[in-house]
């Protein structure tokens, strides 16, 4: 690493939340530790997004432009930029806390720069202000690998020695969990430290993520989940056998169907709901899974109320 270059390059992909990204910003600029470099990509914004950058005047923040692609593509195009020996990433809609650099630099320095990954711990945060500590991942394998796998993660919450991601990308065949994908492979293939400190903020609103889905968006998410969670079972599934019992790797399958179920349901997607639920129990016929079905259940059903009704009113 050349002299001057950062320590640590910051992705921070952006899509029409101007108001939001305000504070994403301030976060990092408000770090202890001041060896970083800020990225910020933005993915097509047609609202306030580029004064919003340029209102700030430090030298190592970055923009980039570029027409919608998604967010891996722009995750992607942000490393290509970035110059740091360590690369994170930061959602438009959080934050991090003021530590949060300076504990990574710790973990850097203490284990003499390594080829790594490094996991941080963070909280959610709600609306009104409440926040709350977000379940910690054990501090080692194989419960970490467990803990990963079947409850998932934000790449907010990794960071990458360089020469990983240049091995690994953003997978641009999937619009959905494709960091999901990458941190899996990551973790399989280099050695992951872990902080145990919190030091980010997942921010919880209407608009995050998966909230605004639509019956369009909700097929692309069906395609995209279950193509990676399949792409990972077909291709590392000797790998994640290191660490996790058939039954484990399998639950994960069972549980992506059950959760696009759900989706499903709540758009009064009968059919698909119903498929993809029975598609769960043939993975894993579990009392969880039952659980689960009579809240499916239960979303059709009043779903389905509310259009008889709806169409009565009108007619």
């Amino acid at each position: 690493m050349g002299k001057g270059k950062p320590l640590i390059s910051i992705i921070l992909p952006t899509f029409n939340r101007a108001k939001l990204l305000n504070r994403a910003i301030k976060s990092v600029i408000a770090q202890s530790f001041e060896n970083w470099e800020l990225i910020i990509v933005v993915d097509g914004s047609t609202d306030e997004t580029l004064d919003v950058i340029t209102s700030y005047r430090d030298s190592r923040i970055h923009h980039i432009y570029q027409e919608n692609i998604g967010r891996g593509g722009v995750r992607n195009m942000g490393i290509k930029r970035a110059s740091g020996r360590y690369i994170t990433f930061l959602d438009d809609d959080d934050y991090y806390l003021t530590e949060h650099l300076k504990t990574l630099e710790q973990i850097i320095i203490g284990f003499g720069f390594p080829v790594a990954n490094i996991r941080s711990e963070g909280y959610i945060e709600t609306e009104s202000g409440e926040r709350k500590k977000l379940e910690k991942c054990p501090g080692f394998f194989p419960d970490a690998m467990e803990f990963l796998w079947l409850k998932g993660t934000s790449p907010m919450f990794f960071t990458f020695h360089n020469t990983v991601l240049d091995q690994l990308k953003f997978d641009d065949r999937f619009n959905y969990a494709q960091d999901f994908h990458l941190i899996v492979k990551a973790i399989l293939v280099y050695p992951t430290f872990f902080t145990q400190k919190h030091t980010v903020v997942l921010f919880e609103h209407e608009q995050r993520g998966t909230s605004q889905l639509d019956s369009n968006k909700l097929n692309e998410m069906i395609a995209s989940r279950l193509g990676v969670i399949f792409d990972l079972f077909e291709n590392y599934y000797s790998s994640l056998r290191k660490y996790l019992s058939p039954k484990q790797i399998v639950r994960k399958i069972s549980m992506d169907h059950v959760f696009l179920s759900n989706k499903a349901a709540r758009l009064g997607n009968t059919k698909v709901a119903l498929k993809l639920l029975f598609q769960a129990f043939h993975y894993n016929f579990s009392f969880r899974n039952i659980y689960h079905a009579g809240g499916i259940i239960y979303h059709l059903v009043d779903k389905n109320f509310q259009n008889c009704f709806f169409h009565k009113k009108q007619s």
